[in-house]
């Protein structure tokens, strides 16, 4: 059976660094961002309405379904009661594993402030609409939740250092 990583966070924790270092060492992954399947959908003024948020999200979930391989998932804080119902609907076609990834709020904030500085995406924010992701309840709904749908969660602190957290990932 194939594996799901699923890795939950708050943006600037460093799940897509992580992410990336590791696909590149395991080439059986798949890595697969629901921030693609967002950023397709923004209007002329660069927003996406929450409609069209939920709208990549189903988008991301097709696509699971289709997968033929192990995929590596980077999802945000957002939405868990849809997120965690969907991944408990492929439970019998992936061996899941939930990764909730802490890392200091401050540190997310800064950050998140240097790669807009540095215009280094494409995944402007907001100052006010960064400090409410910064501030979602984040991991308890998301864990309680795994606990109802029976899924299996792994908590990640991501100060540690980068090949223990590429370990981590690896033996699960």
């Amino acid at each position: 059976m194939n594996k799901l990583l699923v890795l939950f966070g708050r943006p600037g924790c460093g799940k897509t660094t992580l992410i990336e270092k590791f696909v590149k060492h395991n080439s059986a992954y798949r890595y697969l961002d629901v921030y693609t399947f967002v950023r397709d959908l923004k209007d002329q003024t660069g927003l996406v309405g929450e409609d069209m948020i939920i709208k990549a999200y189903e988008r991301v979930y097709q696509d699971l379904n289709k997968a033929i391989d192990s995929v590596i998932f980077e999802s945000g804080t957002k939405h868990p009661e849809y997120n965690l119902k969907q991944l408990a609907f492929l439970s019998d076609r992936f061996k899941i594993s939930l990764i909730f990834c802490h890392q200091d709020i401050e540190i997310c904030r800064q950050r998140c402030l240097e790669r807009q500085a540095k215009n280094l995406e494409n995944k402007y924010v907001k100052p006010r609409t960064l400090e409410i992701r910064l501030k979602r309840p984040y991991p308890d709904i998301h864990q309680r939740l795994a606990s109802e749908f029976n899924l299996p969660c792994h908590h990640l602190d991501m100060s540690m250092p980068f090949e223990d957290r590429i370990n981590f990932l690896n033996n699960l």
